[in-house]
């Protein structure tokens, strides 16, 4: 499949900040005339913001919006919202930091557990608001993420959470989820932040996004891909490799530079950004076999896709003592 940008007009970023302020508490609190900017193309050069509301009439879409300030925190990208975060955690802790902190996960670094939410689902840990199990607050996430922020999914796409986090919030916990999207039942390969090497003329561009749950309310921060990208399908074909076939793929083009003890290994859709001109970047979604797991030779989590169709490898790796944990 080909991804692209769902869209965003100025008309539906405005409406989307007024409609998250007032659904989160905060309308008496944010001036949206003061307290709205957008990133203008010249950001990296004078650091400053601008006021959406003095430059509405002449922005082209509603891309880079948002707003920052100690309370709360958004902002939009060009499928919608990217990153935000009500201010709970801030407010529960009593930082002085910005809201921006809670969604990017700074403050939920205190690690208690982690693992797959399927393997974790019936734990119960005390949150701000009480007891709530591990699957019951994966549930919370893919109910927001499924109702759309705004835009609704991708036709076949659902939510999916595979693993979780639990952190240490002062006397409570809380959840850090990771997401992802399935299309027709099939997940998407997914990733987290860190330093990756990738050894060809391309780049990963896995599902990334965190979700934090702190009572039984629902999400209190994000920060990742966005569901409303658009999926336009390239070519279809009822052949595919095999499992065993991959395996020989592998062992044929990687033997001699590897020695995998795999942690995960299945079908995935794997989102692969193709590098060409300095105007345009592709990104192809290619049905995969995905191997991940750890290469004791160079002592480093390894990532292995290899089309379904073709044949062809792309894989990448990270240092594990440069990296946290892979999600």
């Amino acid at each position: 499949m080909l991804e692209e940008k769902h869209g965003i007009t100025v008309e539906e970023a405005e409406k989307t900040l007024s409609d998250w302020v007032t659904s989160i508490g905060k309308q008496t609190v944010v001036d949206m005339k003061s307290d709205v900017y957008y990133i203008p193309d010249n950001i990296n050069e004078t650091g400053e913001l601008s006021l959406f509301y003095e430059d509405k009439k002449k922005l082209e879409n509603g891309e880079g919006c948002l707003i920052d300030i100690p309370e709360c925190y958004i902002n939009l990208l060009g499928d919608g919202i990217y990153s935000a975060s009500d201010g709970k955690i801030r407010e529960y802790m009593g930082y002085e930091d910005a809201a921006s902190y809670d969604a990017f996960g700074d403050h939920a670094e205190d690690t208690v557990e982690s693992g797959k939410v399927s393997e974790l689902a019936q734990k119960e840990y005390t949150l701000i608001s009480g007891n709530l199990s591990v699957e019951q607050g994966a549930e919370l996430v893919k109910d927001y993420f499924s109702a759309g922020t705004p835009f609704p999914c991708e036709n076949g796409v659902t939510v999916d959470v595979p693993e979780v986090r639990i952190f240490r919030l002062g006397d409570v916990y809380g959840y850090d989820y990771t997401v992802r999207r399935k299309y027709e039942n099939v997940p998407f390969a997914y990733m987290d932040t860190g330093h990756y090497r990738f050894y060809a003329d391309y780049l990963s561009d896995a599902d990334s996004k965190h979700a934090y749950v702190v009572d039984d309310t629902g999400i209190t921060a994000f920060c990742g891909y966005n569901e409303a990208r658009k999926l336009t399908e390239l070519i279809s074909d009822d052949s595919m490799i095999s499992f065993k076939q991959m395996l020989e793929f592998l062992r044929s083009g990687l033997a001699s530079r590897l020695n995998i003890n795999v942690e995960r290994a299945g079908l995935v859709y794997f989102p692969v950004k193709l590098q060409g001109s300095a105007e345009k970047e592709e990104v192809i979604v290619l049905p995969c076999w995905e191997v991940f797991g750890v290469n004791e030779i160079k002592n480093e989590k390894i990532w292995i896709y290899v089309d379904v169709f073709t044949g062809e490898i792309y894989y990448y790796t990270t240092e594990i003592n440069e990296s946290s944990d892979e999600n």
